[in-house]
């Protein structure tokens, strides 16, 4: 599986998450479903399993406060209808008005015989700029109105195809996905070790993705199985 890097890029303004403390309890179930013994792997566990509880908590803050798609297209409509009446008001400049724009442009400069020339240019330029601005505005709304269904939602699917690639390195085992309580289908069940692995992490650090037992599974276990048996098949 190749390694997997979020969309969101680095911010050192986003709110710092409160992560739960990985204590020796979840520390040692986590070893034991790795299959981790030696004190350097241990340590190198736990440190793993901080930080990517940091980096889920942060990516879901910032789903949270994101505009829906909705919200950017009306954000978006908004800068187009002002971006456009503003270049309609520069065609209509009359020269007077133009140039007394331009000299305060150039006020205070010392003006060579090239600033002469080119301070007519000045507004052209910025005509041209908005013209710019105006199509590549109105091709995010395009693009946003094309597309359909839910906001898509990453933060989940990234952190857990980061656990599944871990599962991976520290096992050695290639991730399996079992939604079968022995015999019985369970919809949205997580039983393979890679499985109760990644349920382990996330009863942990979101209580609200697990339900409380095998018999009252919440709608987000079967996201998470969902999402896992997508990505072990790809």
């Amino acid at each position: 599986m190749s390694k997997t890097q979020p969309r969101w890029g680095g911010n050192e303004a986003i709110k710092q998450p409160e992560v739960p403390e990985w204590n020796l309890d979840i520390l040692k179930k986590i070893s034991e479903l790795l299959g981790i013994q030696e004190p350097s792997e241990y340590e190198a566990m736990r440190i793993y399993m901080r930080e990517i509880s940091a980096d889920y908590l942060r990516w879901k803050y910032i789903e949270e406060i994101s505009s829906t798609r909705a919200e950017q297209r009306a954000e978006l409509e908004s800068v187009l209808e002002k971006v456009q009446s503003l270049e309609h008001v520069l065609q209509e400049l009359n020269m007077a008005s133009e140039n007394g724009i331009i000299d305060e442009l150039m006020m205070n400069t010392h003006k060579t015989k090239i600033e002469e020339e080119l301070r007519f240019m000045q507004l052209s330029e910025l005509r041209i700029q908005l013209e710019h601005l105006s199509d590549a505005t109105q091709t995010s709304i395009n693009k946003l109105k094309s597309q359909r269904g839910p906001d898509i939602k990453t933060a989940l699917r990234l952190t857990i195809q980061l656990l599944i690639e871990y599962y991976e390195k520290v096992t050695g085992k290639k991730p399996t996905h079992y939604p079968y309580d022995k015999t019985e289908y369970i919809s949205g069940g997580l039983f393979s070790e890679a499985d109760c692995f990644v349920k382990a992490f996330f009863e942990h650090v979101d209580t609200s993705l697990v339900g409380p037992s095998v018999k009252d599974l919440s709608k987000n276990d079967a996201r998470i199985s969902t999402i896992m048996a997508e990505l072990i098949k790809n």
